[in-house]
């Protein structure tokens, strides 16, 4: 009778064992089939909890256990229904500072290093400290915007609709349950509106749903993100390459760019190493062998981080690419490659005057 009685009771998925749905690269758009929300700048999570005694645990994107990483949201099942459970909560780990995600602060909060990409600034570490709002404080959040579980129950077979009326019914319809627990807002039809809105609150993006959509693992057209993506232009002064041995148009690693400052000085500012096609490869690596010099351009020298070899060219090429942030570093945060840029000259590739004073280089903006 015992044994029936334990397998009566509603229970979830082994813990580490649900992959989460995913969403493809696009652009705003609008939709009467569709519902948006913002794009979070955080850690995707999945939030388990069995019962309003028990501590909500936090599987991260890959199944690994976040929990103990985040003792400020043991809270969450306070907040939650006490009816809800067993559930299973789809959401992100965001950081607010000022009111705004930061997805720096939380790298720091989970004692992550700062994106460097394998290759560092020649003043690191020093810059990371150059942050104007690195002494405000920081408020550690889940936003929710599924629900796979309720009551036990399997709904990840509903329509999206169907789960989002769930989680509003349970949560309401604003901005919801009290932090550490928020619910996503959510639009119909209006994706561009929301992306517009979005850029200025400082999200990341606009993801747009289906509303039909079931919930699978992995990417699927039926979730959509457009991410804000400012471009500048920028000028190149080193490279890295694979093995000559490769194919010429798979050569080509990443580049090594940078911006001049208020004194004339080209500083690093990032590492692109995505975004060209096979033939622009190719041709890339042709033009900066060409331009191949002994000493690097930067200054300070950038150096790696492992076994990446360095090699510098004249800073003679200036390239477009499209990028998320700058970082507390002054790297850009997640730059691609756009295209070149032969009518610009590379002393018109300026540092934002914003950055200079910050970070020590070289003078007052004006």
């Amino acid at each position: 009778m015992a044994d029936a009685r334990t397998a009566s009771v509603p229970a979830l998925p082994p813990f580490g064992s649900v992959k989460p749905m995913l969403a493809v690269e696009g652009k705003p758009f609008d939709s009467p089939d569709f519902l948006f929300e913002p794009k979070w700048d955080g850690f995707r999570a999945l939030a388990f909890g069995t019962g309003p005694a028990d501590a909500v645990r936090l599987q991260s994107r890959n199944g690994h256990d976040l929990t103990a990483r985040f003792p400020e949201l043991q809270s969450l099942g306070a907040v939650l229904p006490r009816d809800i459970y067993p559930a299973l909560l789809d959401g992100e780990l965001v950081a607010l500072r000022r009111g705004r995600p930061d997805f720096h602060a939380l790298q720091q909060r989970m004692g992550l290093p700062f994106e460097t990409e394998g290759v560092l600034p020649g003043d690191y570490p020093g810059r990371a400290a150059a942050s104007t709002d690195a002494d405000a404080p920081v408020q550690l959040i889940f936003v929710v915007f599924d629900l796979l579980f309720l009551r036990g129950q399997d709904l990840r077979h509903q329509p999206l609709s169907a789960r989002r009326a769930q989680l509003v019914s349970l949560f309401g319809q604003a901005a919801t349950p009290s932090p550490p627990l928020i619910l996503s807002p959510a639009v119909l039809e209006e994706g561009v509106l929301l992306y517009e809105t979005s850029v200025v609150q400082g999200f990341e993006g606009v993801v747009g749903k289906r509303l039909t959509s079931r919930y699978q693992p992995g990417r699927s057209r039926d979730w959509i993100k457009a991410r804000v993506r400012p471009e500048l232009e920028v000028v190149v002064g080193g490279f890295l390459c694979r093995s000559p041995s490769a194919p010429p148009n798979r050569r080509l690693s990443s580049l090594l760019v940078g911006l001049y400052d208020i004194a004339g000085i080209l500083r690093y500012v990032g590492k692109v190493g995505s975004g060209w096609s096979e033939e622009e490869a190719e041709t890339l690596t042709s033009l900066l062998q060409q331009l191949q010099t002994d000493g690097s351009p930067f200054t300070p020298a950038p150096r790696t981080a492992g076994d990446l070899t360095l090699a510098w060219t004249e800073p003679l090429v200036v390239a477009s690419v499209a990028y998320r942030e700058w970082t507390p570093l002054g790297l850009l945060r997640q730059p691609t490659w756009k295209g070149l840029r032969p009518d610009k000259q590379p002393m018109d590739c300026r540092l934002p005057d914003s950055l200079s004073p910050a970070l020590g280089r070289g003078g007052e903006g004006t």
